[in-house]
């Protein structure tokens, strides 16, 4: 996902919870420490990426079906 979309989304979310970060919301263990300088949406960036991470390692045979153009959800 390109920065800049992230960061809106980020943002997006962030408001929606009414300035909560993730930890809060969650319950998500903040991989960085925060401080008085973090803003609450920094943090919805690094569960984004968390989560992304997990499902990229989560379906990597997803991945190599597709690119032998079969669908993931054919017999």
């Amino acid at each position: 996902m390109p920065t800049a979309a992230l960061e809106m989304a980020a943002k997006y979310v962030c408001n929606a919870h009414c300035g909560r970060c993730p930890q809060m919301v969650l319950t998500f263990p903040c991989p960085c420490d925060c401080n008085l300088e973090t803003r609450a949406w920094q943090c919805w960036i690094n569960y984004f990426q968390s989560q992304a991470g997990k499902a990229e390692k989560a379906a990597p045979q997803d991945k190599a079906a597709r690119h032998d153009g079969s669908s993931p959800h054919s017999p």
